[in-house]
């Protein structure tokens, strides 16, 4: 696979593109019940597809695309499908692009086709000692539930990204500091069996 991409997406595969009077016909056999797995190669723009059934895992080959090119070390990133499998995306924060892959795919033939690249702006980190840095350290994603909106996440930032009518929103940044923390050098006791969670408000709308 090279590199580290840290990417990947699963999504199941299941009869829809069958009939119920003769299910496998002129259909490859691994159309059939399995889970799908999508992973992104590390230093190219690559995708690698594989199946896996009850006893067995497939190799279905590469898909190459010209970007994004995710950089070859052990990135940060999220891969995702919307929710009836029609639609994937994934990012990563590797070589600081900004950069988001989205794909229609093929659930009867595993194949990803019309690719967007969009990009999310250069934004503020928020951070108080310097309020002129910025960043478009792209590392998460998720679709709403309606499929209809892309949720991107940065290293202080999220976004909405309207799939219908290809625009991108800024959503939020930061409403908090950064703490006093160097790598390697300082340690601090977490709050114990305590955690944050961050919600979407009606993630269906603009």
């Amino acid at each position: 696979m090279g590199g580290g991409s840290s990417s990947q997406a699963y999504g199941s595969v299941d009869a829809t593109c069958q009939t119920p009077q003769n299910p496998n016909a002129g259909l490859p056999a691994w159309q059939w019940q399995g889970l799908v797995v999508i992973k992104n190669e590390g230093d190219s723009a690559n995708v690698h597809v594989f199946l896996f059934t009850q006893d067995s895992v497939y190799d279905k080959g590469v898909q190459v695309f010209s970007e994004p090119v995710w950089g070859n070390w052990d990135i940060q990133g999220q891969s995702a499908f919307n929710s009836d499998g029609s639609m994937f995306a994934t990012t990563s924060h590797g070589n600081s692009t900004g950069l988001i892959f989205i794909s229609e795919f093929d659930r009867c033939h595993g194949i990803l086709s019309n690719p967007n690249v969009i990009q999310i702006p250069l934004n503020s980190e928020h951070n108080p000692n310097d309020t002129s840095m910025k960043e478009r350290l792209s590392m998460g994603l998720c679709f709403s539930p309606n499929g209809r909106f892309l949720y991107i996440t940065s290293a202080a930032n999220i976004y909405q990204y309207d799939l219908l009518e290809d625009s991108l929103r800024y959503i939020h940044g930061l409403d908090t500091t950064y703490l006093p923390f160097t790598s390697y050098t300082n340690a601090y006791l977490a709050r114990i069996k305590r955690f944050t969670l961050v919600i979407i408000m009606e993630p269906v709308n603009k």
